[in-house]
């Protein structure tokens, strides 16, 4: 499959998965809540660090890519995951984990309308084909190996990413 679709398949579930969170009631059952912002996790994380590693660290190396492109969509992955990582705290202490949800929402939704209207005609431009269909599988499987991997180790693979020229 290509990356294109891969990317655009993640982004349609993580989206419903907040979605549905927001659509709980405030007095939801908490466990249920833990559970879902969970699950948000185990797809946003995964997803963010293959996307990086396969798509953005690709287009970076051609000399064709727009300048500040990339570097605008790893601050929206930043900027998305301090919202999570917020999410999954006020979830914990019985905050205000609403108000997190939605903004999470937002620069997800902001993140991902960007990365379809302006990343992916660039990607289609730059990779053939045959290219996009194996970044594809390298996505998957790599998706697959992140979610092996504990918070510190998502955390260093996201600066290794942005670091890496």
């Amino acid at each position: 499959m290509l990356i294109y679709d891969e990317l655009h398949t993640d982004h349609l579930k993580v989206l419903g998965l907040i979605d549905e969170l927001l659509d709980l009631p405030d007095d939801s059952d908490e466990e249920y809540r833990s559970n879902l912002i969970r699950d948000i996790r185990d797809e946003l994380i995964p997803h963010a660090r293959a996307e990086e590693r396969i798509l953005y660290n690709a287009i970076r190396r051609q000399r064709e890519a727009p300048p500040g492109m990339i570097r605008s969509a790893f601050e929206d992955h930043f900027e998305a995951e301090t919202h999570l990582r917020k999410l999954q705290l006020v979830d914990k202490v019985n905050g205000n984990w609403r108000d997190v949800a939605e903004r999470l929402r937002d620069a997800l939704a902001h993140h991902i309308r960007e990365e379809e209207t302006q990343v992916f005609p660039v990607a289609m431009d730059l990779f053939s084909e045959s290219e996009a269909n194996r970044m594809g599988r390298e996505f998957a499987e790599l998706k697959d190996e992140v979610r092996e991997e504990g918070f510190m180790k998502t955390t260093l693979d996201m600066v290794g990413n942005v670091l890496r020229p």
